[in-house]
């Protein structure tokens, strides 16, 4: 799937498609539409980096989902799982997200990313992780 796809689904043009997923100027109403277009159709943009580098330098990576990072065991459990990837040479990225709204789209831009693996620590419980897996998941 392309820009031209979510461009065409949901008329407009490529360059409002394009403005949209680089935080560019676009109406708050074609905003809201080209989310909504972008949910329904599952697209995930491909990275421009791992495009521009050549495999042999692509590292293992990780990254390390959490909802608080000023929480000690939060903060204490993403530096061991770093210590202990590190010393397989993977990289390690944190991300803290403190709703729903930001764990989505960082476990969607983690898919852009293609990490080798990611550790969903300590996130919203219940029928809140149910509702978030969902929507990931369409």
């Amino acid at each position: 799937m392309t820009i031209t796809d979510i461009a065409a689904k949901a008329g407009v043009s490529i360059a409002t498609v394009s403005r949209f997923l680089n935080n560019g100027p676009v109406k708050e109403e074609t905003r809201k539409m080209l989310e909504n277009v972008i949910r329904e159709m599952n697209y995930v943009p491909s990275s421009p980096l791992q495009k521009a580098s050549p495999s042999s330098l692509q590292k293992e990576s990780i990254a390390i989902l959490t909802h608080s990072i000023s929480n000690l065991y939060s903060s204490e459990f993403a530096e061991e799982v770093t210590n202990q990837y590190c010393k397989n040479n993977t990289m390690c990225y944190t991300l803290c997200c403190t709703n729903m709204d930001e764990e989505y789209r960082s476990i969607m831009d983690m898919t852009t990313r293609r990490f080798s693996g990611a550790i969903l620590h300590d996130l919203a419980e219940g029928e809140a992780l149910a509702n978030l897996y969902n929507r990931v998941g369409q």
